[in-house]
């Protein structure tokens, strides 16, 4: 028998060094990808931060902490609402 046919043990032909069928393909970012990543997300990103500070003024510490603790569920519950 030839060495280069090893056979498993279920009869199929593998070879245990070719992983890339089993690995999804990666896409790697281009500079110009970020960039139009950051142009989408730095302006809500600036607005909610801005509407946060605004928001100091006229809430008490209890409550703007509470709604900073509790951003992540809301994120995450926009998010299901947008999927």
């Amino acid at each position: 028998e030839n060495e280069d046919d090893e056979d498993d043990e279920d009869g199929s032909d593998r070879d245990d060094n070719d992983s890339s069928q089993h690995e999804p393909q990666r896409y790697h970012w281009t500079e110009r990808d970020h960039v139009i990543a950051s142009a989408k997300i730095a302006p809500i990103w600036f607005i909610s931060n801005y509407a946060y500070n605004a928001s100091l003024r006229y809430t008490s510490i209890t409550s703007s902490t509470v709604l900073v603790n509790t951003g992540s569920l809301f994120t995450f519950l926009f998010a299901l609402l947008v999927k």
